[in-house]
Order: structure tokens, then C-alpha cells, then sequence
């Protein structure tokens, strides 16, 4: 059975075009569902042509499609996606689909960012919650590589509010903690990226691993930054976790 299982992918890969079966190959980069933008993304293709190989792909049953509203969606069997990784692999494609997934998402992510405070609260989690997977993948993929150190940080910085939402606290700490350590290697200390990543990571420290003055000292790292660069916001951010930790203590 299980020589049987590849020879039938593998047949069932013969029924389209060398330039479908890479776009193919392409979309098991994702950890679950994927839309026409990630698909158009990964695969480095035209828009057309994305779109034309992803109905062809569904037509032949190779992915599967769901329809919700306005939104559609698309998604490997794991079998599936398990082959066409074996196979990118053994090409030696995985690699350049990976990092333009990992692009991908650290784009889609920061402009999640940005919508946080334009939409509802269940809406935005409803848009942007399949894509936690993809984060973990991708930040997975980032730490293998010191090129990709400031692309770590940034998919870092883009995932907080994701993790928050979901109150995903200690592995939120766990990913701020890791891209904190990068700062000095990218120079990077002492720029608000230092700054919004020690916020969160004071504040997730405090929730997570109790009242300790290693957090404080986050926290006031990150109140200097901000008074320095004259960043209302963040200070006032800065001072009310302060005071909380005052006030618990």
C-alpha cells in the first residue's frame, strides 16, 4: 500500500504539464487552506496563470475547493502535500518556494497589522486566524538561515497581534524572545522595532512567567526608545504596562 500511494500520485501528476505540476508542487508549501493571492504568491507565476492552473488543479481533483461567501479557498490532501514536498525537495525547489512563502506571509501579516484597529475584533481573527500555521512555518524556515534574520524579526513583529488574539501568550514570549536576541546581529537595537518587540515581550513575560525585574527592565528599554523617538503612542503603551506591573507588585 504504501509503494502503491506514490506511484498513484505520481500518475495522477502526469495528467497535467510540467508547468502545472511545479505550480502544483508549489501550493504544499502552505500548512492548510491557501487563496488565489498565496497561490499567486509562492508559485511566482502571472495572475492568469494562477488562476487558469488553479481551476485546471480542482478540476482534476489534485486540490480541493471551498467556497465561503465571497472568499474562496483551496487545499492539498496531506498526502498530496507530503509527495509534492518530497519532490520539491528532491529538485531542489523547496528552498525558493519557502522563502517566497515566507515573504508572503510576513506581508499579509503586516497588513493585518494595520486593519486591527479598522475592523471587529471576530472578523479580523475570522480573516487572519488560518494563518497560524503558516506563521509557525515560516518562522521555522526563517531561523534556518542568518540571511533571513531581519525577515525573522519582521514576520516576528507582524505575528504578535495574531498570537494575542488567540491568547496565544507564551508563544508569543517565545518568538519576541528569539527575535530580541537578533537585534544587535541586524542592527537593529534601538530602532521602534526594538522598541513595539520589547513592549510585547515585557508584557507577555509578566503574564507568563510572574512579576519578575527582568521584565520591568523590558519595559523600560522599550519607554526609552519611545520618548526618544517621540513616539506617543508606544510611550503611552510603555507607561500603562508599567503601572500594571506596579500596581501588582
Amino acid at each position: 500500500r504504501h509503494r502503491t500511494l506514490p506511484a498513484t500520485l505520481e500518475w495522477t501528476a502526469g495528467l497535467v504539464s510540467p508547468h502545472e505540476a511545479a505550480f502544483l508542487q508549489a501550493m504544499a508549501v502552505f500548512s492548510g487552506s491557501f487563496d488565489p493571492e498565496g497561490a499567486l504568491a509562492v508559485s511566482a507565476t502571472t495572475r492568469p496563470e494562477a488562476m487558469a492552473r488553479l481551476a485546471l488543479l480542482a478540476d482534476k481533483s489534485l486540490i480541493s475547493t471551498d467556497i465561503d461567501g465571497d472568499r474562496i479557498a483551496y487545499r492539498l490532501m496531506d498526502t498530496t502535500r507530503s509527495h509534492c514536498r518530497e519532490r520539491m525537495l528532491s529538485s531542489g525547489d523547496l528552498a525558493a518556494v519557502q522563502q517566497r512563502h515566507a515573504e508572503h506571509i510576513c506581508a499579509v501579516l503586516e497588513r493585518a497589522t494595520v486593519e486591527w484597529e479598522q475592523r471587529p475584533a471576530n472578523e479580523w481573527g475570522a480573516s487572519y486566524g488560518r494563518f497560524i500555521d503558516d506563521l509557525r512555518g515560516a518562522l521555522e524556515w526563517t531561523s534556518r538561515d542568518d540571511t533571513n534574520r531581519v525577515l525573522r524579526i519582521r514576520l516576528t513583529l507582524a505575528g504578535i497581534l495574531l498570537w494575542n488574539h488567540f491568547s496565544l501568550t507564551e508563544e508569543c514570549r517565545v518568538q519576541v524572545s528569539r527575535a530580541v536576541r537578533e537585534l544587535d546581529a541586524t542592527g537593529l537595537s534601538g530602532t521602534e522595532l526594538e522598541m513595539k518587540l520589547k513592549l510585547w515581550l515585557g508584557g507577555s513575560s509578566m503574564f507568563t512567567e510572574g512579576l519578575k525585574p527582568v521584565a520591568m527592565d523590558t519595559l523600560q528599554r522599550a519607554l526609552e526608545i519611545a520618548e526618544r523617538a517621540g513616539n506617543g503612542d508606544y510611550r503611552m503603551r510603555c507607561l500603562i504596562m508599567i503601572g500594571v506591573y506596579q500596581l501588582c507588585t
